[in-house]
């Protein structure tokens, strides 16, 4: 297994499918991430650092800290620098159930991403962090689908024992970060 070529093919299926939040939560829109899929999502803004940085947590909360990271990385080399039509990768993480049937997926995981009301969950929280500089405008993801057949050739790639996803997703959210940069945003 070649782990740049494969890294490099998620990459390129993932930035096909990148698309604001508003399209993205627009279930009419076509093709659009079915429920209860599994694999690794990224998080877009075309926010400046100085922007970012006015973005506040709420307190008693466990969503990720935007301005307390921004502050203290925006000037290191290794931040992601991927970007498209002004936007840039912030954030990624991997999602999908764990146990059949499903309950849960990527779309949810990326949902909860977008908004949550639990002040225990370390979630981005974009929804409810609006200000003055802040819309679901600024806001874009994308996705890589493990349950999509047409990415079933990428997987190939990977050794196969029992399931793609609980095998390989962690390494490969690791993978891509090493490849493209840690986005500013992570905390782990």
């Amino acid at each position: 297994m070649n782990l740049k070529n494969l890294i490099n093919k998620i990459q390129e299926r993932q930035l096909e499918t990148f698309q604001l939040v508003s399209e993205f939560q627009d279930w009419k829109k076509t093709p659009n991430l079915q429920t209860k899929r599994r694999g690794l999502y990224w998080i877009w803004t075309n926010h400046s650092s100085e922007s970012l940085q006015t973005i506040l947590t709420k307190a008693g909360t466990k969503e990720v800290p935007i301005t307390e990271l921004v502050t203290r990385r925006h000037q290191l080399e290794n931040i992601c620098k991927v970007s498209i039509n002004g936007y840039k990768i912030v954030y990624n993480g991997i999602g999908g159930y764990i146990k059949e049937p499903p309950a849960f997926g990527l779309r949810e995981r990326i949902n909860q991403e977008l908004n949550c009301n639990d002040k225990r969950t370390g979630t981005l929280n974009i929804i409810n962090r609006f200000n003055d500089y802040n819309s679901l405008d600024n806001w874009g993801v994308s996705y890589f689908d493990f349950d999509d057949p047409k990415n079933q050739e990428i997987l190939k790639l990977l050794p196969y024992e029992k399931n793609f996803y609980l095998e390989h997703a962690k390494n490969l959210e690791v993978d891509w970060r090493i490849e493209y940069g840690i986005p500013i945003l992570t905390r782990h």
